[in-house]
Formats: C-alpha cells, sequence, structure tokens
C-alpha cells in the first residue's frame, strides 16, 4: 500500500509540472481608444469611423460600436480597411454584446495582425442611432492606444458596411463610432494563473503526506 501511495504522490507531483509548463498565457485586450465623457452626439445614416497609422505590430481580437442609448436590434457592423482600401476584419456589434465605458465589443471568429502603415480606416454602420464627436476639442480623457496614431474622422452616407472615404473637415475629433481591441501579437509576458487554483491537489498532497506518516508510527 505505501508504495502505491509513493507512486501515485510522484504522478500527482509529475501532473502540477505539466501544468506548469503548459500553462498559457493570460493576456488583456484594450480598446484603442477611450474617453471618460462627451460633450456631443448626433445621428444619421452613415458610416462613420476615423483613419488611423499603426505605429507598431498588433492583434485585433475585436471590434466595437459606441452605445449612447441602446444599440439597434439588427446590430451594427464594423469593419477595418487597411491603407489599400482592403477589408481586413469585420464583425456585428449587437446590443447584447458585453460593454466597456461607452463601447459595445463582440470578439473576431479570428484575430487580424495589422502591421506597420499608414492610412488604415475603421467605420461603423450607425443604423440612424447616435454617435459622438468633437468639433475642437476631444472628449474628457480621450486617449489612444500608443501603438496607434489618430488622423482623422472618416465618414460617408451608406446603410451597409463600406470604407469611409470622406472627412469632414469642421470636425477635428471623432466620429466615435466604432472602436476595436487590441493586444500584442508576440504574446508579451504571461500572467500568472491564480495560486488558490492549486490548493485543492496541495491539500491532498499534505494529506497523503500525513496518512503516510501515520501509517509508519
Amino acid at each position: 500500500m505505501v508504495r502505491l501511495l509513493d507512486r501515485t504522490l510522484r504522478c500527482v507531483a509529475m501532473l502540477i509540472a505539466l501544468g506548469a509548463l503548459c500553462a498559457r498565457p493570460v493576456q488583456a485586450d484594450d480598446a484603442a481608444l477611450n474617453f471618460s465623457a462627451f460633450s456631443t452626439v448626433t445621428s444619421g445614416y452613415f458610416v462613420v469611423g476615423w483613419e488611423f497609422d499603426v505605429l507598431n505590430p498588433v492583434e485585433v481580437t475585436g471590434l466595437g460600436m459606441f452605445d449612447y442609448n441602446g444599440l439597434s436590434q439588427d446590430g451594427h457592423a464594423v469593419g477595418i480597411f487597411d491603407p489599400g482600401g482592403s477589408l481586413v476584419a469585420s464583425a456585428t456589434v449587437f446590443p447584447s454584446d458585453p460593454q466597456t465605458g461607452y463601447f459595445r465589443f463582440t470578439s473576431l471568429v479570428s484575430p487580424v495582425t495589422l502591421t506597420p502603415g499608414n492610412g488604415y480606416r475603421i467605420g461603423g454602420v450607425t443604423n440612424d442611432l447616435f454617435y459622438a464627436y468633437g468639433l475642437t476639442n476631444p472628449p474628457t480623457g480621450f486617449s489612444v492606444d500608443p501603438r496607434l496614431r489618430y488622423i482623422q474622422n472618416r465618414y460617408i452616407n451608406s446603410l451597409t458596411l463600406q470604407n469611409p472615404l470622406n472627412v469632414d473637415p469642421n470636425v477635428a475629433y471623432g466620429w466615435w463610432g466604432p472602436n476595436m481591441l487590441l493586444r500584442d501579437p508576440t504574446g508579451g509576458d504571461p500572467v500568472p494563473e491564480p495560486a488558490f487554483l492549486q490548493l485543492p491537489v496541495l491539500a491532498g498532497l499534505g494529506g497523503i503526506a500525513w496518512w503516510r506518516r501515520r501509517q509508519r508510527a
């Protein structure tokens, strides 16, 4: 019996070691842009968005849409167009999707990596619902992920997702509109798994060791 327990103990220890080696890094996805408050909203049937440059490679894991007082039940198509005008990522955001700040996000089935380049555009179909903008000043707390550089607003009159080719010279900041979730494509630093997940196993090992000492006493 003691030999059987010895073998069991060694097997459990090996499983714990293998689990530590095979653990996958945990990464947080960051919104491409954020703000804490805004002063102006409007509505209409447009594809609104913004142009940006990619300074460092980023992996897009989700797309989002501004939610002022609810999204359309039909959803809002959101897409990213590369500098050549090709659609490289798209998804539909629904009112049931999880919300972070003023945006609701849906995950991409297959994340897309954006490489450094100038003239990317992101657009979202408004379905005549509200979107925010700033005429001369950015929204309060406005920030853009440091791997990107905001260039200017973009829009096009359309009921379906299209490359937003037009610029409104009277709007310095906007339209918000669409957003995206980003992560480091290299994987970044792993976040340790919570230690309490190993407690049941460690407790079991302690119990076996105690039982063995009692049997030998």
